[in-house]
């Protein structure tokens, strides 16, 4: 049984796609076209990955831990992989964005029993805003607060699918 690809995804040099080994494990894999060697760097592996997005500085998946999907990044400049959400709902197909005002925002889709929402977290040079989703950082995407291109970009991507 072979390898198999899924999901490419492309943005300035960087090349992100998902790839299920033979043992049935998934692999996150990357590649920087700028990279004198173009030897594929696996972000995660042996996980059940099912979205992946590349924006910004960042590489965003969703991953399954057993109970629920929760979602991941990858900070291309530090090198360090973060829990973006990780609660009983299902948080799924994420996205990432760099706004024109310098901002980066990774949005996502949660689904629980009593409600479907799009929720984003905004980026700072310090990681994420606030510890938790009870904090004002933590916002439902008819927020104000919420950057007029990310919503503009979000509008565009759901009118191509």
């Amino acid at each position: 049984v072979l390898a198999t690809v899924s999901m490419p995804r492309i943005h300035g040099n960087v090349v992100l796609w998902l790839e299920r080994s033979e043992a049935g494990g998934m692999k996150v894999q990357l590649v920087d076209l700028s990279w004198p060697i173009l030897t594929p760097l696996p972000l995660r592996t042996g996980v059940e990955a099912s979205w992946i997005d590349v924006g910004g500085r960042h590489v965003v998946w969703d991953e399954w831990d057993g109970t629920s999907h929760n979602v991941m990044s990858y900070d291309l400049w530090t090198g360090e992989t973060v829990s973006v959400v990780d609660t009983s709902a299902d948080e799924t197909r994420p996205a990432t964005f760099f706004s024109s005002s310098g901002e980066d925002f990774v949005v996502w889709q949660e689904s629980s029993p009593e409600q479907s929402r799009i929720l984003a977290r905004r980026i700072t040079g310090h990681g994420f805003d606030g510890p938790d989703t009870e904090d004002p950082f933590y916002h439902v995407l008819a927020s104000q607060r919420l950057s007029p291109d990310l919503v503009e970009k979000l509008s565009t991507a759901s009118a191509k699918e």
